[in-house]
């Protein structure tokens, strides 16, 4: 009787303790995340609510494909890809099923390099293991995986969490980990190495990828996290001609000292500044700033030449973005005054990004002519309004693309009222104003009005 109810009693522990649990998930509904395994190649850790108690992964191995992500309602996964499963609190898997899209996309799978075939769109294995290493014969457009295993239901150590967060830095830095289970101790691993003991913040100086997890005798470990980290050359420099001797490398420039804002456009993308060594343009989404503000010290880009066009892009990498360096504006009394430029000197792609202003100049619905009929190409980038031809004082920003230099107006005003132009009235009939190279009215000729420009080439002007 003893005997009989010591084997009860065993058997009702057991029954308690190493319940079966059955998950099922499609493939389409997981979150992958990139990831490198050291044995197995490239590939991702799958996550999600719907695999919540396991590990799986999805991994290159020797196959010449990389591993795709769902492609509608199935993920292809090519010959020799590996599939490793495992749960979380190291439980017995007991039954794994891998359903394909049809038969024809469906092939044998070797289970810890024991080849199970394929029945229908199917594959099934039994047994007992700790973790399952699935390795694909060939070709299966897979759908669905149902997972049986013992639930031990023993409590799993809470994730560690970490400092600072994956990113881009410039300077060494101590990491440190915590986790929220009391008694629990930390590991950590570099670059796929062997987990090690954490006891201290330790410093990171070079590029790596640091996973830590958290365990406690009597629970299940806990799940890994991951921190990736980079590190890029950073220069400080004091002026924007100091920057532009950073010009095309790998280096990111911070500036120390603050610069003026000449003007930004609408969408806050393409923002010229100036100081006292010269002007550039920087792109990027910045906070809204006015023309007149000044941008605190501290923020941070990389110089780039695109096409003869020299600015600061705060897009550095794919990784690294550097908008968020760019603070509030300092509020300026006054907007920045253009400089003036005299119309008897050609700009050069050196003026370019300099904010000036032509005085008396004629303009005919698409250009300048300046420097004794010198003409200027108008972009009109800013969407000015652009007012009838005639003889005017136009504000703007010198720009310049593969060479050749041309004319962004941000005001067009009348030379002798200081006024600021405007369109004419819709259907206004009214003949236009004719003036010659000097700024004088003239009148327009039967054959048409002729205007001198340089290397003694005319141009009709009606």
């Amino acid at each position: 009787m003893k005997k009989f109810l010591l084997s009860l009693f065993s058997l009702v522990f057991s029954v308690c303790t190493l319940n079966a649990a059955e998950v099922s998930f499609a493939m389409q509904d997981l979150t992958w995340m990139s990831d490198t395994h050291a044995e197995y190649g490239t590939g991702y850790q799958l996550t999600g609510t719907a695999v919540a108690g396991l590990q799986i992964g999805y991994w290159q191995a020797t196959s010449a494909y990389k591993p795709s992500t769902a492609v509608g309602s199935y993920v292809p996964v090519q010959q020799n890809h590996v599939m490793t499963l495992a749960t979380a609190s190291g439980a017995d898997i007991t039954k794994v099923v891998v359903t394909c899209q049809k038969p024809t996309r469906t092939s044998g799978i070797y289970f810890n390099s024991v080849l199970i075939a394929a029945s229908g769109s199917t594959v099934t294995w039994e047994g007992n293991a700790a973790t399952l290493k699935m390795k694909f014969s060939g070709l299966s457009h897979v759908t669905n995986i149902t997972i049986v295993y013992n639930d031990s239901r023993v409590e799993q150590v809470a994730l560690p969490t970490f400092s600072p967060e994956s990113g881009t830095y410039f300077e060494p830095f101590l990491f440190s980990a915590e986790t929220a289970t009391e008694g629990a101790t930390i590991q950590y691993s570099i670059d796929g190495g062997d987990f090690t003991a954490y006891t201290a913040p330790f410093e990171i100086s070079t590029a790596c990828t640091v996973q830590v997890k958290a365990v406690k005798e009597g629970y299940a470990d806990s799940g890994i996290a991951e921190a990736t980290y980079k590190f890029r050359v950073r220069s400080d420099v004091a002026s924007i001609a100091e920057a532009l001797t950073h010009l095309d490398t790998e280096e990111v420039v911070r500036f120390t000292k603050p610069v003026i804002v000449t003007y930004q456009s609408e969408s806050q993308f393409y923002t010229y500044v100036r100081d006292e060594s010269g002007s550039t343009l920087i792109v990027g989404i910045l906070p809204k700033y006015e023309s007149g503000d000044s941008i605190p010290a501290g923020f941070m880009g990389k110089m780039i030449d695109d096409h003869s066009q020299l600015k600061l892009t705060t897009s550095v990498s794919e990784e690294f973005k550097t908008g968020a360096s760019f603070g509030e504006a300092i509020k300026g009394t006054a907007a920045a005054a253009p400089e003036v430029i005299s119309k008897t000197s050609d700009p050069v792609p050196a003026d370019q990004s300099r904010f000036v202003v032509f005085n008396m100049v004629l303009f005919d619905n698409t250009e300048l002519y300046i420097s004794n009929g010198t003409k200027l190409a108008i972009t009109n980038y800013f969407n000015t309004a652009l007012p009838e031809s005639g003889m005017y004082n136009v504000a703007g920003i010198l720009a310049v693309w593969n060479d050749m230099v041309s004319f962004y107006p941000t005001a067009f005003y009348d030379p002798t009222t200081g006024i600021a132009a405007t369109r004419l009235d819709a259907g206004a009939t009214a003949a236009p104003e004719v003036f010659d190279l000097s700024g004088r009215r003239t009148t327009m000729n039967a054959k048409g009005l002729k205007i001198v420009r340089q290397g003694g080439k005319t141009k009709k002007m009606f």
